[in-house]
């Protein structure tokens, strides 16, 4: 992610202002955009939460479908041309990507069916929410990155066609889904706008 100005969100007609005012100033506007930051990422965690929500209602569908062999292709393209962009707009998103999927990796490892040899005890329950949290900050940490990533007229192709073809899977499934896929849509769009706003804040 590219480092901006503190006070970039100053109007330009306010720099001459800006260059004769107290540091203060400058603090009361950086507290402003936190205080800002803050509500908009509380809103976002509340959408989240409604999401995983409506989603679970589909989500033996959602696993079959990922099965597909042409939701697989689309998913890999989709994943290629994103971590392209992403390490194009911040080279650094390299190796968060490549945490993110070893703890994703790990953290699916131990929410599934574990097999133990004789004796063995199983993971404490802090390590997975120890693995949870890390994943929480990679995700964080790629949120403005990703999000410009997606605005992307290639990326935003890829993904769309992905969706689509994920949608029409799952309505080939169970037709009754698409109701529940509708509301996963308009959720989602009320946080990738959240995503865009907190990108401007950064």
């Amino acid at each position: 992610m590219r480092t901006k100005d503190l006070c970039r969100s100053i109007g330009l007609s306010a720099l001459i202002t800006l260059a004769v005012m107290p540091a203060s100033a400058c603090d009361d506007g950086t507290r402003a955009r936190d205080d800002a930051r803050l509500a908009l990422e509380q809103r976002r965690e509340q959408l989240v939460i409604q999401y995983i929500s409506v989603q679970n209602q589909i989500r033996a569908l959602q696993g079959q479908a990922l099965d597909d062999s042409i939701v697989i292709e689309l998913q890999a393209r989709f994943y290629e041309v994103l971590r392209v962009k992403m390490i194009e707009l911040e080279p650094q998103a390299e190796a968060w990507l490549d945490r993110a999927t070893e703890v994703g990796a790990e953290l699916e490892r131990l929410t599934g069916p574990l097999l133990l040899s004789p004796g063995e005890d199983p993971p404490p329950a802090e390590e997975r929410t120890a693995i949870g949290r890390e994943l929480a900050q990679l995700e964080k940490t790629m949120r403005p990155v990703q999000s410009e990533a997606l605005e992307d007229p290639e990326v935003a192709g890829a993904f769309a066609e992905l969706k689509e073809s994920v949608a029409a899977t799952i309505v080939r499934l169970d037709p009754d889904a698409a109701l529940t896929l509708e509301q996963m849509d308009v959720i989602d769009e009320e946080i990738r706008k959240l995503d865009r706003q907190l990108a401007e804040l950064e």
